[in-house]
């Protein structure tokens, strides 16, 4: 099992469903419970959480902390309280 199906396979225990896209090398980061993300990080298409393997080196998932950041903003989104960016305010 490669990182990115523990990935989701821990998240949907914490009933978060994410949804990711390809486009060699990076992957993106699409929705977090039926959201789309709407911004955009380490590229100019969007949040990008990793890398696909190349040649004999392994996948990297990169910015961890930041993507938990970003699921905590689209997660209390459908509970009112989204904040807007990663150090913005709440309304």
């Amino acid at each position: 099992m490669n990182k990115i199906q523990i990935l989701k396979r821990r998240l949907k225990k914490l009933n978060i469903h994410i949804d990711l896209n390809g486009n060699y090398p990076h992957i993106y980061l699409t929705h977090i419970n039926d959201h789309p993300v709407r911004e955009k990080r380490l590229s100019e298409h969007g949040w990008v959480i990793g890398y696909m393997p190349t040649g004999d080196k392994p996948m990297v998932i990169v910015g961890v902390s930041d993507l938990f950041n970003l699921i905590r903003e689209y997660t209390s989104e459908s509970e009112g309280t989204r904040s807007y960016g990663l150090g913005g305010y709440t309304h």
